[in-house]
């Protein structure tokens, strides 16, 4: 009684969705607008914090136990399905996102998909993951080497760590996503590796696994206290 417009997410409706709101409110002055949720949720409360550290926590504790399940003859699927299953067993409301884990030539794919490949020695072997708690999301990649990393393996590794490092120590509040992308870009070009950092830096997480803002270098607006990031700078290097 007294409304007389409703204003609804563009991005989060479907058109047959906001057409039936339209039939059901006939009265009513109805339109869209473009990410007026995600907006409202960069700053997350103290209720919202715990909730995505309770599902890192259970994150962290599934990483912990898959470095005693992964060996050689191991498959991907089984160590993603191991994850989920570990994940599900210890809180989680399910996974944030599809599970990655890949191994030898397909670690080099940001997003590849888990298959009946079975884990050999000396390679990479990537995970990607997170467990979902009380709706919301949590992210963790992590690269491991079953058996002895080689020279340029760990070479890869310890510049990517210190990509990291060198993110995490610009972010503070009010620093903008340009400036915390090009401290970990920089260091990973430095290093002989242009041309092998195709994503953005990190990204926001809530309810959903990629929100607004982004640690990139189109991003020039700042970044704020109590905004969730993520901090994953990568090396793909094909084959």
């Amino acid at each position: 009684k007294g409304i007389t417009s409703l204003v609804y997410d563009k991005t989060l409706l479907t058109v047959a969705q906001a057409d039936r709101i339209a039939e059901a409110f006939p009265n009513l002055k109805i339109g869209g607008s473009s990410n007026i949720c995600s907006e409202s949720r960069r700053i997350k409360s103290q209720r919202e914090i715990e909730s995505i550290k309770a599902a890192q926590q259970i994150t962290d504790s599934a990483f912990t136990h898959i470095l005693s399940f992964i060996r050689e003859g191991v498959t991907e699927i089984e160590v993603a399905a191991e994850l989920e299953y570990f994940a599900r067993k210890n809180g989680a409301d399910g996974m944030a996102f599809d599970t990655i884990a890949v191994s030898g030539k397909k670690s080099s794919m940001p997003h590849g998909v888990p298959s009946d490949i079975e884990l050999t020695k000396n390679s990479f072997f990537t995970m990607d993951f997170g467990a979902k708690y009380n709706g919301y999301c949590s992210d963790m990649t992590r690269t491991v080497v079953l058996g002895k990393a080689d020279g340029e393996m760990k070479q890869v590794y310890e510049t990517v760590l210190e990509a990291q490092k060198k993110a995490l120590g610009v972010i503070k509040s009010g620093v903008t996503g340009i400036e915390v992308d090009a401290a970990a870009r920089e260091h990973i070009y430095s290093e002989g590796y242009e041309g092998c950092f195709g994503h953005s830096t990190g990204h926001s997480l809530g309810l959903e696994i990629h929100e607004s803002p982004s640690f990139s270098s189109a991003n020039k607006e700042p970044v704020f206290a109590c905004t969730v990031m993520s901090v994953e700078p990568g090396i793909y290097i094909p084959g």
